[in-house]
């Protein structure tokens, strides 16, 4: 085709695809319109490398020769980094890898102003490629989006076949609260593996009214698995008979549950948070609460875009830029989780009986809060693979000062969700899983049952039985409990949990 011979489109089309696959790579965590910020970016730096070498060479198959070599040696450059630094590390060092880029830079260069001839077949070619690379990220992208929003349908309807709730009519609804904190493990595992006793904090919280069950489970060693168990009071192979789901998609049993369901049955609004995870935030709630206009601020997807670049050799020189670094690359996450637990004391205000769902990314990676709530100075908290700690001691330290932090704002809610509350609110608060594999499943579980309602809980209750329970106690539902059994690499049939004591 002639447009293809003479149209410059692949300096463009080899700016876009690096942030187009990562968001099909990335599109079950985050929200597809995270990407548009970095991808007009993406298509500003080459429509200006393009411009300024167009005045530069006087030559515009030159100057969009130079423009793609820039941007394939700046987007992959991170990427080359990663693989060395897995492979062969000793070689994985910027002054040893930036100069091999400049060297093959001035390569490329010299064989643009040398070698490089036909330009119109040149043209025709890059062209070609440039639009298929792009073809497989959007259609990956796309696939995935048609596909949920297939299975989110059949979801909702296969979610409450039967509303089982029946509750006295004389009576005002309470609200009910379900708050995960990711990552929070059990105290007895705390005290072993962290060396942390948090007993005054729990003593705190059974003052309030709490029941803390001591020998709690997860059903599930990972979130999505453990919530969408909870939220729909069963296990995941029951759970994915229900409609035509892959497990992988286990996140829209999350969105569309069967506890909201038969809450909104009755009259609930839900209530829900942003959390940063597309897969965990319910933006069809009736209030759905985000920070407002907060600045400009570095999301996470753009962090990780980042160290794809040429610019992780910047975010990687010393400690000194890295601990600059995350005034930006966490900024988000930070003031994400600040807004989620300030704004959770005004829920009460809220009119009407609430289904409230709070995922609270803490004490789960970045270890950025001390205990005071202060930010962390030092980078190795977070320097090292996938946002995580540089070493063991880090990790412990770090995971140590997130429980400290969280336990110092927890009683604080507490006693704001109780006292603001008309009538007495229901209150379930539970890690989804445990940080190390040792403690993989063993979980904080506490609830908050007024009227003497904790008088059907147990030690060992498991997260698949929280709602069992609830709906038994307050609202006339007459669910049998089910098997306590904590799934994790011990096999299909999961382990029993009993009494620790």
């Amino acid at each position: 085709m002639k447009f293809l011979r003479t149209a410059i489109l692949y300096p463009f089309a080899f700016a876009a695809y690096p942030v187009l696959e990562l968001l099909a790579v990335n599109i079950k965590e985050v929200d597809d319109m995270v990407a548009l910020r970095p991808l007009l970016l993406a298509l500003l730096l080459a429509a200006a490398s393009f411009f300024i070498l167009r005045l530069v060479t006087k030559h515009i198959h030159k100057a969009a020769l130079l423009t793609t070599l820039f941007l394939a040696l700046f987007f992959s450059y991170g990427h080359a980094y990663d693989f060395l630094k897995q492979s062969l590390n000793i070689l994985a060092r910027h002054r040893l890898l930036g100069p091999v880029y400049l060297v093959l830079l001035g390569l490329g260069t010299w064989w643009i102003f040398r070698k490089a001839r036909n330009w119109l077949a040149v043209t025709e070619t890059l062209n070609i490629v440039g639009i298929a690379l792009l073809v497989f990220p959007l259609f990956q992208s796309g696939q995935f989006l048609a596909r949920t929003a297939l299975e989110s349908r059949e979801a909702q309807q296969a979610a409450v076949q039967k509303n089982a709730l029946h509750p006295d009519p004389g009576q005002p609804l309470p609200d009910v609260y379900y708050i995960i904190l990711d990552t929070y493990t059990r105290a007895d595992a705390l005290q072993r593996d962290f060396d942390l006793d948090i007993t005054p904090f729990l003593d705190e919280m059974r003052g309030l009214g709490f029941y803390v069950a001591e020998c709690s489970q997860s059903n599930y060693d990972y979130t999505m698995a453990s919530v969408s168990a909870t939220l729909n009071m069963t296990f995941i192979p029951q759970l994915l008979k229900r409609a035509n789901i892959a497990e992988d998609d286990l996140w829209i049993y999350m969105q569309k549950s069967g506890v909201r369901r038969q809450l909104e049955a009755l009259g609930y609004k839900t209530v829900a948070f942003e959390t940063g995870f597309e897969w965990s935030e319910i933006k069809d709630a009736d209030y759905y609460l985000r920070r407002g206009n907060a600045g400009f601020q570095i999301s996470p997807f753009e962090s990780l875009l980042a160290d794809t670049t040429a610019l992780r050799a910047l975010s990687d020189l010393s400690y000194k830029i890295a601990e600059a670094n995350l005034t930006n690359r966490y900024a988000s996450h930070i003031s994400r989780q600040l807004f989620v637990l300030d704004e959770l004391k005004n829920v009460p205000d809220i009119p009407g009986p609430k289904f409230v769902f709070v995922h609270v990314l803490i004490p789960h990676l970045p270890l950025v809060f001390m205990p005071d709530g202060s930010i962390v100075t030092d980078p190795g908290f977070y320097s090292g693979p996938d946002d995580g700690p540089i070493n063991g001691e880090y990790r412990t330290q770090g995971y140590r000062n997130q429980v400290q932090f969280i336990n110092n704002r927890l009683p604080d809610i507490a006693r704001a969700l109780i006292g603001k509350s008309d009538t007495p609110p229901i209150i379930v608060i539970m890690g989804d899983h445990g940080l190390t594999k040792q403690n993989r499943n063993l979980i904080l579980n506490m609830y908050y049952f007024p009227n003497g309602g904790e008088a059907n809980l147990y030690s060992s209750i498991t997260p698949v039985n929280s709602f069992r329970v609830v709906f038994n106690t307050y609202f006339g539902a007459k669910y049998k409990l089910l098997r306590d059994r904590s799934f994790h690499e011990g096999g299909p049939q999961g382990t029993p949990v009993k009494d620790c004591k």
